[in-house]
């Protein structure tokens, strides 16, 4: 998609970006046209069907949400680690805001709001392998 053309442009100042598709319920506020792509696209009453077929392209990692976009696994880092989630100050974040580059290295760097407790480490491990590949 053109991240720069007038309709993705439109779209996104009217309805907050194509994210809002994931919602289970729209704005009664929205556009019958809204509603409608809402519908057709899928929430988690007819199966999320939408969101199932996108695949992302990470790119510079300024689009690609760390945790609750599906860009590594099959599922979101969220679901497939939720403990981590819930202590994590990355909710939220896009990719090139939990890492950085150190000698033409990419190292990730999650955040959490509190110390890693000792059966946490194993998860924080997992995270990192699955990040390193």
């Amino acid at each position: 998609m053109d991240d720069q053309g007038v309709w993705k442009q439109i779209l996104d100042s009217k309805h907050e970006s194509w994210r809002r598709l994931k919602e289970s319920n729209t704005s009664r506020n929205a556009s019958r046209w809204w509603k409608d792509i809402h519908k057709v696209c899928g929430n988690t009453k007819s199966g999320k069907w939408f969101d199932n077929c996108i695949e992302w392209v990470v790119g510079d990692g300024k689009m690609v949400k760390f945790w609750e976009d599906k860009w590594i696994v099959e599922e979101p880092l969220c679901c497939k680690f939720p403990r981590l989630y819930l202590i994590s100050e990355c909710k939220g974040k896009v990719l090139e805001e939990v890492g950085h580059w150190e000698a033409y290295i990419w190292v990730w760097d999650p955040t959490w709001r509190r110390h890693i407790l000792v059966w946490e480490t194993a998860m924080e491990e997992k995270l990192l392998q699955l990040l390193n590949g």
